[in-house]
């Protein structure tokens, strides 16, 4: 399970990523993790504007997180990073995607290259 995007100031809380890592244990996940939001240039023009109205106390924190560009600020990305670790010890799930995990010798094999027959056009 991927969490992402988690909002800075809003739904970076301890109670509310503890939720997603135990519901992902619950369901039988084995890996979980999480990500702040980025900025990129599109997301920005609408999202400081959103938040300038509808959340006027952390429109200046969030300039202060993305003032280098479309990613959160370093302080922030460790302090959520630092958080995310310690709940996923807590559900005993893992850090690493499954596909990251598995040996070459365990690895899902590529597709057979008669699959591609399927979508071959037919000779006339």
């Amino acid at each position: 399970v991927f969490s992402a995007p988690v909002l800075p100031l809003l739904t970076d809380t301890t109670d509310i990523l503890d939720g997603v890592a135990k519901a992902a244990k619950r369901a039988d996940a084995s890996y979980w993790s999480a990500h702040a939001l980025f900025l990129k240039p599109a997301a920005r023009e609408r999202m400081m504007p959103f938040l300038a109205k509808e959340f006027p106390h952390l429109a200046a924190r969030y300039k202060a997180h993305y003032k280098r560009g479309a990613y959160v600020s370093p302080g922030y990305r460790d302090w959520l990073g630092e958080k995310i670790v310690r709940i996923r010890d807590k559900y005993r799930l893992s850090g690493r995607r499954p596909e990251q995990s598995l040996s070459r010798a365990h690895a899902i094999p590529e597709a057979s290259p008669t699959q591609s027959a399927l979508f071959e056009q037919p000779v006339v």
